[in-house]
């Protein structure tokens, strides 16, 4: 397992286990609380607020959701965006014919080579 996952493994954990134990809190505070805070119009007002707070993080999840997106579309068209072009410039210098087969030749080499650099860890 690498670090990254790791470190989310625990963080997800550790989520699960604090709903869990507000759960369980939220269970023993009802146990504890007089009778006029449970009449219906507390519970319809303690209701739309646990509405409203879903609601809201719902839509901050929706935004980093789509944060990351935009960042992973980004690298990856930074990727592409070179790798098309090397492609572009191979067939070109194919129908050089056989005058350009050591350029053809160099940038496979050139590409092995990045290709190599893009897999070595940081």
């Amino acid at each position: 397992m690498t670090h990254e996952f790791t470190t989310r493994l625990i963080g997800c954990a550790g989520c699960h286990g604090l709903l869990r134990r507000t759960r369980f809190l939220g269970f023993f505070i009802r146990t504890r609380l007089k009778n006029e805070h449970l009449r219906d119009d507390s519970i319809r007002a303690i209701s739309l607020s646990t509405g409203v707070l879903a609601t809201m993080s719902g839509m901050i999840l929706g935004m980093m959701l789509s944060s990351a997106q935009s960042s992973f579309n980004s690298v990856a068209s930074e990727v592409n965006s070179p790798a098309t072009k090397v492609v572009l410039l191979d067939n070109a210098l194919r129908e050089y014919g056989p005058e350009a087969d050591a350029m053809r030749k160099e940038l496979r080499r050139d590409m092995r080579l990045a290709y190599s650099r893009l897999q070595e860890p940081d």
